[in-house]
């Protein structure tokens, strides 16, 4: 007997089956999870650092030339930031505390192990709340307290808002930076635009804040922009596509050209400042220069002014041809490669075949160029021999053709007329005109008649033989 065919699965598999789904899923989805978080996180931080960067141009041209104060909290893409020691630090809630009459929401690094408690440690260490801090010149309640903990100390910032946190009405500051995490109510009055010293919790002066600015030409410069003596300052400078670092910066502190910096790097470079140099504003100017090619150039018929040598990316390559004496450049043939590939657009180079000027434009000079121009052979010379010594011979023009001179150039494919002259008393001559050695003309003829050869016949040298006695 036949046992049945089977269908589908036990229901024992199809258990397994699921718990194998379900095992993977519970691996993989905190992990694409994670990636994804990561991603915007990542996001956001660069978001934040690039309004940090037109925030602090703005502050500086409207505050004589102050930077941006530290503290200042940024919302981007629904993560918070605040800036400390010329970096950005992420902050988040972390949970609530009591401060005598005043209830504070607590921001903290999400890194901060001790979270909500440690913030609230610190402020028992404070003078008793509320908090108030002056900006535009009104004093505001604060409402939310952070902590966080960089590599060199602990510090607390203090900052008001109505919904949670909000930018203040000057646009610029919604935070205000606190200082150390001991005696924070001594900075918690100082308005933002403030130039006296602040006492940290040392009683000693606070270490001085100066600007950084950039003048940045076909590249770009990932640094904070402000610095302070108490650590180097190191910016990282990344060229443009098809740009490459090859110069040195320029760079002033308190307005005096300083060059006691380090620059290295192979594409991306970095700058540094020692901290002990740090002493004023910084400017940096830095101007990328387009990467090198090499071109090399054959011409036949012609010749250029430069047969091999250096292209630039964002230069033009300027070539001039000149056509030989018996070659014309007018439909002439022209090839140009940039690599390997040919160039047949209009828009990546200009050719003029009347002037003999080629230009290769800067912007697509992604590579090392060749190019071939081939002239067209427009020309031929007219020689004439004669045993009458009395004898000359004049174009149509009565431009004399002297034996012995200089070359004298007929056009191809064109007719020529030429008529001859002699001062003796011959009357009659005999002519022969040789194309590429075949006879073209045999004639006994008199002096002073005009000959024409017929355009279509004249595609090499013409030879003219003149005799009083019969040549062939």
């Amino acid at each position: 007997m036949r046992s049945a065919k089977r269908k589908g699965f036990t229901i024992v598999e199809l258990v397994i089956i699921i718990a194998v789904i379900a095992l993977l899923a519970s691996v993989l989805v905190p992990v694409f999870g994670g990636i994804v978080t990561k991603a915007k996180r990542s996001s956001a931080m660069q978001e934040a650092k690039n309004l940090l960067t037109m925030l602090n141009s703005a502050y500086i041209a409207e505050n004589e030339g102050k930077p941006l104060p530290e503290g200042i909290v940024l919302e981007s893409g629904g993560y918070w930031f605040v800036y400390i020691e010329n970096r950005l630090y992420e902050i988040a809630l972390s949970g609530e505390t009591d401060s005598g009459d005043t209830s504070f929401s607590l921001w903290s690094s999400p890194q901060s192990k001790g979270g909500a408690s440690e913030i609230a440690a610190v402020l028992n260490n404070a003078p008793a709340a509320p908090f108030t801090i002056t900006v535009d010149g009104v004093e505001r309640e604060c409402t939310d307290i952070g902590c966080v903990i960089t590599d060199t100390d602990e510090y607390v910032f203090a900052f008001y808002s109505l919904n949670g946190l909000a930018v203040a009405e000057s646009g610029y500051c919604c935070g205000i930076y606190a200082g150390s995490v001991i005696n924070t109510a001594e900075w918690l009055s100082v308005p933002p635009d403030s130039t006296d010293e602040i006492p940290n919790s040392s009683g000693e002066p606070d270490i001085p804040i100066y600007s950084v600015s950039f003048e940045l030409n076909n590249c770009a410069a990932d640094g904070a922009p402000s610095c302070s003596p108490d650590h180097d300052y190191s910016v990282a400078v990344t060229p443009d596509d098809n740009f490459t670092l090859s110069g040195s910066p320029l760079l002033t502190i308190n307005g005096a050209a300083y060059n006691g910096y380090t620059w290295s790097g192979d594409d991306v470079y970095i700058l540094t400042v020692p901290k002990e140099d740090i002493t004023g504003d910084i400017t940096v100017s830095v101007t990328a220069q387009g990467k090198s090619f090499s071109f090399g150039v054959t011409a036949v018929g012609c010749t250029v002014d430069s047969a091999n040598g250096s292209a630039q990316y964002g230069t033009n390559l300027t070539l001039q041809f000149t056509p030989g004496n018996k070659y014309s450049l007018f439909n002439s043939t022209l090839n140009v490669k940039i690599g390997d590939i040919p160039c047949i657009n209009e828009l990546e180079y200009s050719w003029n075949d009347e002037s003999g000027l080629l230009i290769i434009y800067g912007n697509y000079i992604t590579n090392n160029i060749t190019v071939s121009v081939t002239a067209v052979l427009s020309k031929c010379t007219f020689i004439y021999n004669t045993d009458i010594l009395s004898l000359s011979i004049v174009d149509i023009n009565n431009k004399p053709i002297v034996i012995g001179l200089d070359d004298y150039y007929i056009d191809i494919g064109k007719d020529f007329s030429f008529h001859i002259l002699c001062s003796s008393n011959i009357q009659t001559v005999y002519i022969a005109i040789v194309i590429k050695n075949n006879l073209y003309y045999f004639e006994n003829k008199p002096v002073d008649e005009i000959i024409t050869i017929i355009g279509n016949t004249i595609n090499a040298d013409v030879d003219v033989y003149i005799s009083y006695q019969p040549i062939y």
